[in-house]
Order: C-alpha cells, then structure tokens, then sequence
C-alpha cells in the first residue's frame, strides 16, 4: 500500500483500518513512520476538521491533556499517594479494580483514566477478569499498560502511546495480557502523559516487580465507557468487580 511513499516522510492515517493493530505494525516494520491519532473512528471526525482548517488557515490547534478530553463528569479531586498505594494494595492482591479518573480518554481503548485494571501474571486471569466483569468472547485477548521507560523490558516496541500496535511479549510471565500467537495490544504510559496512571503503575512496581498491568475498558459488553460516576458505579454493583477508585475515593464490597 505504501511501496511508493518516502520512507523519510511520516504517514498520518485514520479511519477505522487505523484499529487494525496487526496491520499497523506491519507498516511500522517496513521501516514508515507512521502516526495514528487515538480517535480514528466516527467520533474524531470533529477534531480532525478542526485539524485540517488549522492546517490550512495557519492556526495552531492546541488541545491540552490529549488525548483525555471527554466531556464528561470528572472527579472534584487526585488520588492521594495513600490512595494509590491502596489500590496498588489491592492490585497485588489479585483483585480486579475499576479506576475512573480526571476526564476520559478520546477513541475505543483504556488509556488509564476509564479502565479495568489487574495483576499481568494471574495464570487464569484472562478467564477470570470475563467471567467476573467483561462477559466478551473467550478469544478477544486483553490489552497491557506499561511504564514506557520499561516497555522494552517486555515487549518488542518501546513506544505505543495508544494501543494502536502489536507487540511480541518478551517473557512468558505475562499469561493474562499475552495473546495466543504471543503478542499483545499496550500501551506506553509515561509520567508527562499521565502522572496519576504513571505513579499507580510505579506503586506497582514497587511491590511486585511488575511495571505494568492488564488494562481493559471500563464498561461491560455491548456498553459504552462510563463517563459518569453513577454508570461507574453499576458495573461495580452489576459484576463481580472488586473495587472501584473514582478520583480519591476507594468503593469496596
């Protein structure tokens, strides 16, 4: 498809075959320098208009905290560093816990504001976190969340910012994120993208050596991601979710 193009030239592409992860990192291993945007479906029709008059009028488009720009209800307050130490608590203790912070990230995947989180290394976790919460289809895998100053630990692609990419998982640890022809669909979380997130994945860290953690959306199939603390709070109550963080306050049962 791209044969023709400069290779020193980057590719911006969206639409819905920009979610095709095995397709993108095939064009990535040609050697493309490719850049794909996390709302590349029906609904960031708006912000690419807003881009293409920028562009063409000579505006420079900002949108502060991209790609976490939902307009929906957000927490009055931050996790403290007590909160998240509990939740890292309740984490390491293989439970599975919903983490519902600031505004929601724009496109289909949980970029860490709107997510399901859980241990990496539960043996049957993929099983357990469909049968308790998720109910999707027995061979759709789940997606990973990594400090991206240790991505390259354990998987094959350093930067994935959005979810947007294959990786070939580099360890055999990681059974409840690594698909059955051994990739996975991650994500890159930095401290400037998302400090909260960051500093939760750290906490992690710190108490079981794992840098990262399963990350799925924050909904039940065939439902949207929550973008209200009430529809946040009826998966908790509706599925066996453990728990459920929204800003500072921790929802147990």
């Amino acid at each position: 498809m791209f044969e023709t193009l400069n290779k020193d030239k980057k590719i911006f592409y969206s639409g819905g075959i920009a979610l095709n992860v095995n397709w993108n990192r095939k064009i990535l291993d040609q050697g493309f320098k490719l850049s794909i945007e996390p709302h590349v479906y029906d609904g960031g029709l708006s912000l690419g208009c807003l881009r293409f008059l920028g562009h063409k009028y000579g505006i420079d488009i900002k949108i502060s905290d991209f790609p976490y720009v939902q307009d929906d209800q957000a927490p009055l307050k931050e996790p403290t560093q007590n909160t998240l130490k509990t939740v890292s608590n309740l984490l390491a203790e293989n439970k599975i816990v919903g983490w519902y912070q600031g505004h929601g990230e724009i496109g289909p995947r949980a970029l860490g504001n709107r997510s399901i989180l859980m241990n990496p290394a539960l043996k049957n976790g993929k099983d357990l976190i469909n049968k308790k919460v998720k109910g999707r289809e027995w061979w759709r895998p789940f997606g990973a969340s990594v400090k991206e100053d240790k991505s390259s630990t354990y998987f094959d692609l350093a930067y994935s910012p959005y979810m947007l990419y294959t990786s070939k998982v580099l360890t055999d640890q990681l059974p409840s994120i690594t698909h059955k022809d051994g990739t996975c669909r991650h994500q890159t979380v930095s401290s400037v993208q998302n400090k909260i997130f960051y500093d939760l994945l750290d906490k992690f860290e710190a108490q079981t050596g794992l840098p990262l953690l399963l990350n799925t959306s924050l909904n039940t199939s065939g439902n949207p991601i929550c973008g209200t603390f009430e529809q946040a709070l009826t998966v908790l109550k509706q599925t066996q979710l453990d728990a459920l963080c929204i800003g500072n306050q921790i929802f147990k049962k």
